[in-house]
């Protein structure tokens, strides 16, 4: 595994967002690609042996300039995929270099910095690639969005012969097993009172919820304090789940209710209109689920709820409420749907309620540090999305 073999590089998959990355050998001066993403994308690299790399061109001042689109291949049509615009730095240079030469390594990282998988590829187009004819983009934040932005249409309107271009990139060995079972001992506050205080993951899950819930947790601490966050508390009349994770504190309370898929090559395969309905049938679940916590919170002017063997009492006068569904992925063509139920809720409710897919928490945890940059646009959202009809998109530029 090369953070064990080179613990030094963790701290650069630590301050990697999500994306690739190319480091440097120091041993033979090769480069390592580094990649982080979601599980589902690892998987699929996994089921396939391979990973498709696109050269997406996009005019910018009459030069033609390129994004690197990384594709996971679930879906023939519709793969999994990744945005990197290829900028004129180091690591822009060092990705046209990967791409010319025949093997090199790949690392795989998730979204909680843990290494999941490492081969090393063969290109099989190496020899026709020609680095030099790619020009690099302006290094600056303005050109890597519009390049990103131009690159993703590009992508979205590409060719069968574009598909037949894109360099395939194949596994021909591992660098470590391809089963690993993970076991994280570290302690964290208000999770050892529900049980173990050793928890695991791994990278293939039949049985979703409890990965994700612990996942969406190590998120939340990059933002929240741990002492404010509570994993499964339970409702005191039944002892039936309350949340999946509350975070609370004087100044407010915020509901969250998680829906995941089991991550299998099964699951994978399904067509993009089951993934649809899923999701969607797990939005639905979500929204009955929030109504029910909210019902049950505005019981009394105290929220009560069991953790481990203590019964916990919040005073909920004074404190802002608001709610979070996070689901496994979600679909452009069916924002307007998402956003029409979940505003609806709001409204029915008389409180504030906004959805967004895993991948979405993982950059809002990434770049905003604090409850109250993470809250501001949380409520700026919310507020257009009632005034609108539909929750606007929105881009992070720092």
């Amino acid at each position: 595994m090369l953070t064990i073999l080179q613990p030094h590089l963790l701290q650069h998959v630590r301050d990697l967002h999500h994306g690739l990355s190319t480091i440097a050998n120091d041993k033979d001066g090769t480069f390592i690609l580094i990649i982080k993403a979601p599980k589902e994308y690892i998987l699929a690299a996994k089921s396939k042996q391979r990973v498709g790399f696109y050269l997406a061109p996009c005019q910018m001042n009459g030069d033609t300039c390129y994004s690197l689109i990384t594709t996971y291949e679930d879906d023939d049509l519709n793969p999994l995929m990744i945005n990197t615009p290829l900028l004129d730095d180091e690591m822009g240079q060092s990705i046209l270099h990967l791409l010319s030469v025949e093997s090199f390594d790949i690392h795989f990282f998730d979204d909680n910095n843990r290494e999941l998988l490492g081969y090393k590829a063969q290109n099989p187009n190496h020899s026709t690639f020609d680095k030099h004819k790619y020009k690099l983009a302006p290094l600056s934040l303005e050109a890597g969005y519009e390049v990103r932005e131009r690159s993703q249409h590009w992508f979205l309107r590409r060719s069968i012969q574009d598909d037949k271009d894109a360099i395939r990139v194949n596994f021909i060995q591992p660098l470590m097993t391809e089963d690993l079972f993970i076991m994280d001992a570290i302690p964290m506050k208000n999770l050892y009172q529900k049980g173990s205080r050793v928890s695991h993951s791994t990278l293939e899950r039949q049985e979703p919820g409890s990965y994700q819930e612990m996942d969406i947790v190590r998120l939340l601490q990059k933002v929240f304090s741990e002492d404010s966050i509570f994993l499964n508390p339970l409702m005191t009349d039944n002892n039936e789940e309350f949340v999946d994770i509350l975070v609370a504190s004087d100044e407010y309370l915020l509901l969250i209710q998680a829906k995941d898929s089991p991550n299998t090559e099964k699951s994978l395969n399904r067509t993009l209109e089951r993934k649809i309905a899923t999701i969607s049938k797990a939005l639905d679940k979500a929204i009955n689920q929030t109504r029910g916590a909210l019902k049950y919170l505005r019981r009394n002017a105290e929220l009560q709820f069991h953790f481990g063997e203590d019964i916990f009492e919040i005073e909920t006068k004074g404190k802002t409420i608001r709610n979070l569904i996070v689901v496994q992925e979600t679909f452009e063509s069916e924002w307007e749907s998402y956003s029409d139920r979940v505003l609806s809720l709001s409204r029915e409710m008389d409180t504030s309620c906004y959805v967004m897919d895993y991948p979405e928490l993982v950059t809002w945890t990434a770049k905003l540090g604090s409850p109250k940059e993470f809250f501001e646009p949380f409520d700026v959202i919310v507020e257009e999305g009632l005034e609108s009809g539909a929750f606007p998109t929105i881009t992070f530029h720092n």
